[in-house]
């Protein structure tokens, strides 16, 4: 699944101006962050099943797809956090086990090495 925001006047055609759908994407979606994608995603994948557990797409008279509602969870051993919402402690912790600050500049940190 892989989704695409397009855009069309009768809810049928679609524009034709490559142009126009690039500026309607960028003005519509520029505030839709992971969470936002993540959940009408999951919303049009709902709506597609119908009420049941997957997705079936015919691909010949005789032969379908079939994709999950839902996708395949998985937790990462590894994460990400912003180092502007860290407090000091967490700081301090990152430096004692790196000996640098979060958001440290990478190629500063690389010339240090050298």
């Amino acid at each position: 699944m892989k989704p695409h925001v397009i855009f069309s006047n009768d809810g049928q055609t679609i524009w034709k101006s490559k142009k126009k759908l690039a500026a309607a994407r960028q003005s519509q979606c520029k505030g839709w962050w992971n969470h936002v994608w993540r959940d009408r995603t999951l919303a049009v994948m709902s709506y597609l099943a119908e009420g049941q557990d997957a997705v079936n797409m015919p691909v010949s008279p005789d032969l379908s797809i079939c994709v999950g509602r839902l996708p395949i969870l998985f937790r990462s051993p590894v994460a990400y956090t912003d180092p502007q919402e860290l407090d000091e402690e967490a700081i301090a912790v990152i430096v004692d086990d790196f000996g640098r600050h979060p958001g440290d500049d990478e190629d500063a940190f690389e010339d240090e090495k050298a």
